[in-house]
């Protein structure tokens, strides 16, 4: 995830400044009956926990530690899939690719700026055994990640898990 800044101020801290002065504007915005400020709920993953959902290549799980995500590697033509929650608010993703295989991979982020990573491809060491490739990145939330066949949005990361949409591309 880029993250833009100018002097003294991030993106990130001006979008927070913004937000407390917004929530100040408000009365009764962000505020329980008690006038404590109220967290919002944290959304729910349409198929929760279930790694089996995203063999046809369409779920939305949440995932709280390192996972490999059972896609159909030869439907959608992608490597192994890992994925795992950093504390950070992002989420780590590699993809490893073996034998005659190439993964093209574009991250985009919330402000619309895509980029491309190129891929794991095919090695081979001269004796006819294939090699292994991959191809690392990290994204928090909002980012969109199309790697071949699979498009990967990470719906919301925070304090180690994460919730990931996963739709054929």
């Amino acid at each position: 995830m880029t993250t833009h800044s100018s002097p003294g101020l991030t993106v990130r801290a001006a979008c927070s400044l913004l937000a407390g002065v917004a929530v100040l504007a408000l009365p009764g915005c962000g505020s329980g009956e008690d006038g404590k400020a109220s967290t919002p709920t944290p959304r729910a993953a349409a198929d929760g926990t279930d790694l089996n959902a995203c063999k046809d290549g369409t779920c939305e799980v949440k995932v709280t530690g390192p996972v490999t995500l059972p896609v159909d590697r030869k439907k959608f033509k992608i490597g192994k899939l890992e994925t795992k929650p950093e504390k950070d608010d992002t989420v780590s993703f590699t993809i490893t690719d073996s034998g005659n295989s190439f993964t093209s991979v574009q991250v985009c982020g919330t402000d619309g700026q895509c980029f491309d990573l190129g891929g794991g491809g095919y090695s081979s060491g001269g004796d006819g055994q294939s090699g292994r490739s991959s191809t690392s990145w990290t994204a928090g939330a909002g980012t969109r990640t199309t790697a071949n066949g699979i498009v990967i949005t990470v719906l919301s990361a925070a304090d180690g898990s994460a919730i990931l949409r996963v739709t054929p591309a």
